[in-house]
């Protein structure tokens, strides 16, 4: 893999507790995420970290 090439993250219940919290923390150090949660959740429409 290229030294430029981005992270991924695919984060599975990235709603509260400890998915959000790796979520934000995969964010905070530059990472590409995807997060699932059940339901719908508005505050997901932006990104909470960077």
């Amino acid at each position: 893999m290229p030294a430029t090439a981005a992270k991924s993250a695919l984060i599975i219940g990235a709603s509260r507790g400890l998915g959000y919290a790796l979520a934000a923390e995969f964010l905070n150090r530059g990472w590409q995420v995807t997060g699932t949660v059940r339901g719908r959740y508005e505050r997901f429409r932006r990104a909470p970290c960077r």
